[in-house]
Formats: structure tokens, C-alpha cells, sequence
């Protein structure tokens, strides 16, 4: 087990601002013809349908904002497998009464990727998140609870430090094994995304 920092800084010590915040996950509210929606109700109005049909029985319906949908429609919602596309982002998986519900992926213009489970529009569920960093992949592979990190999961940052346990609302919140930038492991406790004490006796390097 390593000492309590890591060449001279902390070992949960986020890095640059941007580079590694455990909370930039929770994703936008999903953009429709009318904007941002907190509304459980459908927030994807079927707008002007460009075309009826397609393959079998998928259907393609293109709206007011400019993004598309092709897939399998239940009275006029999104039910069933399907792809939404727009010029931010994609969507392809399982829909219920017009929100992702069920397995799907997410891909974002900007790099981004989520490909897990969905719960009324949100990630819920086991899911894994990518980040394209400049510096390399940042990963969280693990439990969501409406958007959040929540159960267990793991958190890789690009220069090879990973938190492997216990999360609280999108915080690392319990016990983990805190694997630095020299590959050395250390076990301790957290709550609010601080670490509080490590098992072996010492007092949390940044608990403060």
C-alpha cells in the first residue's frame, strides 16, 4: 500500500479542472422540437412527419428541431427499438411511450458515449460512460440511479488512476480501493466525494 499522496498530491485529488469531474456525466435533458422538458409526459411532440413506412414496420418521423427518428411507433409514440438522431447527438435502443427505456447507446458529437440501461429518459441501470479526453479515455463502468452514479462502479482516469467502489447520488460515498498514478492500491472509506480514513489506520489525505 502506497503513502497518503501520490508524488506529492493527494490521492483522490481530482486533477485539472475539466479532466476528471466524477459528476460531469449526468447528461443534458434529451433536446426537443420545444426545448428542454422536466415534464415525465411525452416532451417529443410527433410534429410534421416527413415519411411513413420504411422497412417492415418501422416508421420515420422528422421534426420541427431538425432531428429524425426511424423505428417502431405504438399510436404515435416511440415504443419499441429505434434511432433518434440530431446534430448533437444519437440515440439508438429501446424506447417506452416515447422515452429511452431499456438497453440502449447514446453518442454525443463532442465524444461522449453511454451505452447501458435507461429508466424514463435517464440512465438507470448498469451502463458503462466514455470520455474522449485530450489525454486519453476516461471511463465510469458501474450502477446509475436517474442519471447518477449510484451502487457500485468504476472510474478510470486517463493517466491510469481508478476508484473501484461505492457511490451516493452521483458522489463516491463508502468503501473503494483507490488505485493511484503509480499503479500502487489503497482501501479506505468516503462520504461526499471525499475520502474520510484508509483501513490501514491513517487519517484521510483530503477530507477536508
Amino acid at each position: 500500500m502506497g503513502a497518503n499522496n501520490c508524488s506529492g498530491t493527494p490521492c483522490c485529488a481530482k486533477g485539472p479542472a475539466g479532466q476528471d469531474d466524477i459528476s460531469s456525466d449526468k447528461p443534458t435533458q434529451y433536446p426537443g422540437p420545444n426545448g428542454l422538458s422536466d415534464s415525465k409526459e411525452s416532451p417529443w411532440p410527433a410534429g410534421p412527419q416527413a415519411t411513413k413506412g420504411g422497412s417492415g414496420d418501422d416508421e420515420t418521423e422528422t421534426y420541427e428541431d431538425g432531428s429524425s427518428y426511424k423505428g417502431k411507433l405504438v399510436q404515435g409514440r416511440r415504443h419499441g427499438h429505434g434511432t433518434w438522431s440530431s446534430s448533437t447527438e444519437t440515440y439508438q435502443g429501446q424506447w417506452k411511450h416515447d422515452q429511452r427505456d431499456g438497453s440502449g447507446q447514446q453518442k454525443w458529437q463532442d465524444g461522449r458515449m453511454y451505452d447501458g440501461q435507461f429508466k424514463e429518459g435517464k440512465f438507470h441501470g448498469h451502463g458503462r460512460m466514455e470520455w474522449n479526453m485530450k489525454n486519453g479515455l476516461m471511463v465510469y463502468e458501474g450502477q446509475y440511479v436517474d442519471d447518477l452514479k449510484d451502487g457500485k462502479g468504476k472510474y478510470t482516469w486517463p493517466d491510469g488512476r481508478a476508484y473501484d467502489g461505492e457511490w451516493k447520488k452521483g458522489q463516491r460515498w463508502g468503501k473503494a480501493i483507490y488505485t493511484n498514478i503509480e499503479g500502487r492500491t489503497r482501501e479506505g472509506l468516503w462520504k461526499e466525494d471525499k475520502v474520510v480514513s484508509w483501513l490501514d489506520g491513517s487519517e484521510g489525505a483530503s477530507q477536508k
